[in-house]
C-alpha cells in the first residue's frame, strides 16, 4: 500500500484508489495521467498564444484558466509519482514472495530428501540384521527363551522373589566385581529356581537403562551345542545394540565374512 507525506485530499484520494490497483492497471494509469499533462501542457501553449494576441480576447480569463490547468498538472504529477510508488511496492512485494515460495519449496525439497535417506539407512540396517539373524540361525530358539521367561513371570505372585533383591550376595554379585562372576542358586526341583531367576533378570533390566541383560533357559530336552547357546545370547546383544544406536556394528559384519566359528571367536575374546 502506497502512503503519501502530503496530508492533501486529493492525494489521500489518490492512495485510496491505488491500494487495490494491479501492475498492469498501475502503468495504464500513469500512461493515462502523462497522457493528460501532455494534454494540459498543449492547452496551456494555446493559451499563450492566446494572450499574445492582445486584451480584447480576454487575458484575464485566459491567465484563470491557466492556473486551473497547472494545478491540475500538478495533480496528475502526484497522481503519476504515487501509481510509481505503488507498482514499486508491488515488485518488491511479488518478489518477496517469489523468494519465500522459493525458500518454501527447497525447505520441503530438502525435508523429502532428508525422510529418503533416513528410510534408505532404516532400511539397509534392517536387512543386515536379517541377514546377521539368518547367520547365527537361532531367531525361534531366542523366541522360546524370551516365552519362557514371560510364562515363569505370569506364574508368579506379586511379592514373591522380593527378599532375593535385598540378599547380601545378590547386592553383592549386582554392585561390586565378584570374585566369581556366577551367582548360584541352589535348590530341588521345582522349589522355584526359575521363577526366582526370570524375577532376577527383569529387576537388573529395570534397575538400570546403562546395562545390558541377557539370559538362557537350559532345556535338558533339547541338548543345544555351546555354539548354539552363544548364538542365542548374541542375538540378544545384537537386538539391543539395534535398538540403541539404530545400526549394526561393522566388526560383526567383518565376523560374518571370516570362516571361523562364532565359538572360536568367543574363546578368542575372552582371552583377550
Amino acid at each position: 500500500m502506497v502512503t503519501c507525506t502530503k496530508k492533501t485530499k486529493k492525494c489521500s484520494e489518490h492512495c485510496a484508489m491505488l491500494t487495490s490497483m494491479s501492475s498492469a492497471s498501475g502503468i495504464e494509469s500513469i500512461r493515462n495521467a502523462q497522457s493528460q499533462v501532455r494534454s494540459k501542457f498543449a492547452m496551456t501553449t494555446e493559451l499563450d498564444l492566446t494572450v499574445g494576441l492582445g486584451p480584447k480576447l480576454g487575458t484575464p480569463f485566459s491567465t484563470k484558466k491557466l492556473g486551473g490547468i497547472i494545478s491540475d498538472m500538478r495533480e496528475d504529477a502526484v497522481k503519476i509519482k504515487a501509481c510509481a510508488s505503488l507498482l514499486h511496492c508491488q515488485e518488491s512485494g511479488e518478489d518477496c514472495h517469489a523468494n519465500k515460495v522459493a525458500r518454501r519449496e527447497a525447505e520441503e525439497e530438502r525435508i523429502r530428501a532428508e525422510d529418503h535417506r533416513r528410510f534408505q539407512r532404516e532400511l539397509d540396517e534392517t536387512r543386515k540384521l536379517d541377514t546377521v539373524l539368518d547367520w547365527l540361525s537361532s531367531k525361534s530358539l531366542n523366541d522360546q527363551c524370551f516365552a519362557r521367561q514371560e510364562k515363569n513371570l505370569r506364574g508368579r505372585s506379586q511379592i514373591t522373589c522380593q527378599w532375593l533383591f535385598s540378599h547380601d550376595e545378590f547386592l553383592q554379585w549386582q554392585n561390586n566385581p565378584p570374585s566369581s562372576p556366577i551367582l548360584w542358586v541352589h535348590g530341588p526341583p521345582g522349589s522355584g529356581k526359575s521363577t526366582l531367576c526370570s524375577s532376577a533378570i527383569e529387576f537388573l533390566a529395570k534397575s538400570s537403562e546403562s546395562e545390558v541383560v541377557i539370559f538362557h533357559f537350559y532345556d535338558f530336552a533339547q541338548h543345544l551345542s555351546p555354539e548354539k547357546t552363544l548364538s542365542i545370547l548374541a542375538t540378544q546383544l545384537l537386538f539391543q545394540y539395534r535398538q540403541r544406536l539404530q545400526k549394526i556394528p561393522d566388526e560383526l559384519q567383518k565376523i560374518m565374512r571370516t570362516p571361523e566359528s562364532l565359538l572360536e571367536r568367543f574363546k578368542t575374546s575372552s582371552r583377550h
